[in-house]
């Protein structure tokens, strides 16, 4: 992975709010870690760092309760 500053500010700004939208703000403590896991699945994809590119696999991560697998 090699998003910049500011894609990851924005990367974070959108899980933040997939977090609150979903009603998970117990995984707020993980927010690091699932901005990490973002990007890092967005990379892996071939996808910019764009916000709306980030906003769909961010989405996407969301629905298949991808977070349950971190530690």
């Amino acid at each position: 992975m090699n998003a910049t500053d500011k894609e990851k500010s924005v990367c974070k700004e959108i899980v933040e709010k997939e977090i609150q939208e979903r009603k998970l703000e117990n995984l707020a403590e993980k927010l690091d870690k699932i901005v990490e896991a973002v990007l890092n699945i967005t990379y892996s994809k071939g996808g910019d760092y764009s916000a709306s590119t980030l906003q769909a696999f961010a989405e996407t991560y969301f629905e298949f309760e991808m977070y349950k697998k971190l530690d």
